[in-house]
């Protein structure tokens, strides 16, 4: 039985934005059932210990940045709002984009979907007042959001104003768009970048050394980082530039005609979370794609060890659609136990 795929309609805004009030309305108002896939019904699946510090630091406590896991529980939710997609389902989804990588990943789950990102919108002396009327909500998390929910979105299909319509006129407006224009805020995201992407290339560690010098917390071990970059000399590397400043890089180690490796990455410190590890990967994925790859891994610390910076990383690699596969704790000796982390590369389209 064939079926066309389902419409997915995701609202993103702050806190107290009235994303829950409108997504009710919608649910109300559209012909077809569309299946509540939001964030709250993910946290809520968590166990309860879960929703209170400390452990709620490392889903959302700190309202502006997930804790791995967090990363773990919404890279679940944007994977399964594309599966209901695919299965013909509509799906409407509340959301906190506070992460980059989560667009990111969005852009990427979504692909050849008809999704919709619309943006919520709300004066904050308005979003603080709801606050302090609702009882059930962290007074100033609205305030910490209200710049960054919308900072990592390029553009939305459609963007409404809770404070000048209400739940039922911001479902309309939606409506009426979905049903007379096609969905752009997500097409050609996961391609899209500022920044300029030279490579393959050998030969590039004198390029790539000074980025790994500006990384002690992740290349701290001094006989460790000569080590890659000597080995940067001889491996295929894309390199990431802003203005002839070069930014960040990926070097990657093929072992078979079918596998390959990310064997270093490194990004500038103020570059962090802006899109450079992102472009650097998908023009990297497309080259391996087109030489027959089917299959990139990348080797990392392993959450068993404490690492707040690892555990960035692995968030990151996760929304890039890696998945974790083995674990080798004596790889790299007992103090650093070793995750491999693997994606399968579709093939190019042709």
């Amino acid at each position: 039985m064939t079926h066309k795929n389902g419409t997915i309609i995701l609202l993103n805004g702050t806190s107290s934005s009235g994303k829950t009030c409108l997504l009710a309305a919608l649910q109300s108002l559209l012909d077809e059932p569309y299946l509540n896939a939001g964030i709250d019904k993910f946290i809520w699946m968590m166990p309860k210990r879960y929703l209170d510090r400390p452990l709620w630091d490392d889903v959302l406590g700190r309202a502006t940045e997930a804790g791995e896991t967090g990363h773990r529980v919404f890279s679940g939710m944007h994977q399964a709002i594309a599966t209901l997609s695919r299965a013909g389902l509509n799906v409407v989804a509340d959301h906190v984009l506070v992460e980059p990588a989560w667009v990111d990943e969005c852009a990427v789950l979504f692909s050849g979907l008809p999704a919709y990102l619309i943006g919520v919108r709300c004066p904050l002396e308005v979003l603080e007042q709801r606050e302090r009327d609702r009882k059930d909500r962290t007074l100033g998390q609205a305030r910490a959001q209200y710049e960054r929910v919308h900072a990592f979105v390029k553009t939305y299909d459609l963007e409404v104003d809770t404070s000048l319509l209400s739940p039922e006129e911001c479902a309309r407006m939606i409506h009426s768009h979905i049903q007379n224009n096609p969905p752009r805020a997500f097409v050609g995201r996961a391609a899209s970048s500022p920044y300029a992407i030279t490579g393959p290339a050998l030969g590039l560690s004198a390029v790539c050394a000074p980025i790994l010098r500006t990384l002690p917390e992740w290349f701290g071990i001094e006989e460790a980082t000569q080590h890659y970059i000597e080995t940067i000399a001889t491996l295929p590397t894309w390199l990431a530039s802003l203005d002839g400043v070069p930014l960040g890089f990926l070097a990657i180690m093929q072992h078979s005609p079918a596998a390959a490796e990310i064997y270093v990455m490194g990004v500038l410190p103020e570059a962090h979370r802006q899109g450079v590890g992102r472009a650097l990967l998908g023009r990297a994925e497309a080259y391996l794609r087109e030489q027959g790859i089917e299959y990139l891994q990348v080797k990392t610390l392993s959450a068993a060890h404490p690492d707040a910076g690892y555990a960035k990383t692995r968030a990151y690699y996760q929304a890039m659609g890696f998945r974790p596969l083995e674990e080798f704790p004596t790889l790299w000796g007992e103090a650093n136990p070793c995750l491999m982390m693997v994606k399968k590369l579709e093939a190019p389209s042709r």
